[in-house]
């Protein structure tokens, strides 16, 4: 399994990705969802302390690299459209795109989703 280490971008902003094996890999976008122990934020801050100082505070580094709890646990529920449909013929959480926000709540529904992607936050 590779392992980054940590990436350069060139002037044309393309990105050169090097992983702990010595191995190389170009790319033209790098997204982080490598986890709560993630290389991608490592490099990423580092980079930044070591490119932009003064866009970080460099005495905090471990403190954006390093994931903490924050207390708060999400709950998601994905509701089929379809049956939702079949329950509540008409219901606004079928037509089109939809957005419900409320205190620790969450709901949406994009017409070209199959699924009502429901979720609630609960802070300990």
């Amino acid at each position: 399994m590779k392992r980054l280490k940590t990436y350069t971008q060139d002037d044309s902003g393309g990105l050169t990705l090097h992983f702990s094996d010595k191995s190389t890999a170009l790319a033209d976008v790098l997204i982080g969802a490598d986890g709560i122990r993630s290389a991608t934020r490592k490099a990423l801050f580092e980079g930044l302390a070591k490119t932009s100082p003064s866009e970080i505070d460099v005495q905090r580094l471990s403190e954006y690299i390093d994931s903490k709890w924050t207390g708060t646990v999400v709950y998601r529920s994905l509701i089929p459209t379809e049956r939702l449909e079949k329950l509540y013929p008409g219901s606004s959480a079928t037509g089109n795109m939809m957005f419900y926000c409320g205190k620790n709540r969450v709901s949406i529904h994009l017409r070209f989703f199959l699924d009502i992607d429901i979720l609630t936050f609960f802070t300990c």
